[in-house]
């Protein structure tokens, strides 16, 4: 068995984000894959069994990468409003800076070809947050809502804002992205 080439498997994953971003899940083929990230398609098998396992695979390594940008920084003992803040402005940085990973998870999510990763795996990821999460229950500040109810309403408003910007290359001010935080931390405050 050939070795791996951490160069080709690079080019692979961003060309199959790509395709997927430019033809949808259903439009990505081994064979445009192969072409895009100028590698022959017995080349892809060294690094997937399938479709489906480069699928899954992406969207794990992708979901991973945006965990840990989301938590750059981040303690869930600092200052509550301070831990929001930073965790806020990191989707929002993630999003916009990584908007092909963005775009990829966006898909993912919503599409049967790729299947929900380990939720023990999801749970190691997201600890910070929902340690974050019990302080500021047990502080007062923070309502009583479970992690998925708080990323929610924490973070999901900032990522539809993105989505529209990306859309209409329409940027937000700073006082736009101030207003949505505040709103956004006036729903999850106790």
């Amino acid at each position: 068995m050939r070795p791996r080439d951490k160069k080709k498997e690079q080019a692979v994953v961003d060309a199959a984000i790509q395709l997927i971003n430019q033809y949808g899940i259903e439009g990505l083929s081994m064979s445009k894959l192969a072409k895009l990230a100028g590698v022959s398609p017995a080349t892809l098998y060294i690094y997937y069994a399938n479709k489906d396992d480069l699928l899954n695979q992406l969207f794990v390594k992708v979901r991973r990468e945006f965990a840990q940008a989301i938590f750059a920084g981040f303690d869930p003992q600092m200052d509550f409003t301070q831990g929001f803040q930073l965790l806020w402005e990191n989707h929002y940085r993630f999003a916009r800076e990584h908007s092909d990973a963005f775009w990829f998870l966006e898909q993912s999510a919503n599409s049967v070809a790729v299947r929900e990763m380990d939720p023990k795996q999801e749970s190691r990821w997201l600890a910070p947050m929902d340690m974050f999460l019990h302080f500021g229950h047990e502080a007062g500040v923070f309502k009583d809502l479970n992690l998925m109810m708080f990323r929610a309403f924490a973070f999901a408003p900032i990522l539809q804002l993105v989505k529209a910007e990306l859309r209409t290359g329409t940027a937000l001010t700073d006082h736009d992205l101030a207003a949505a935080r505040q709103l956004s931390w006036g729903v999850i405050a106790a």
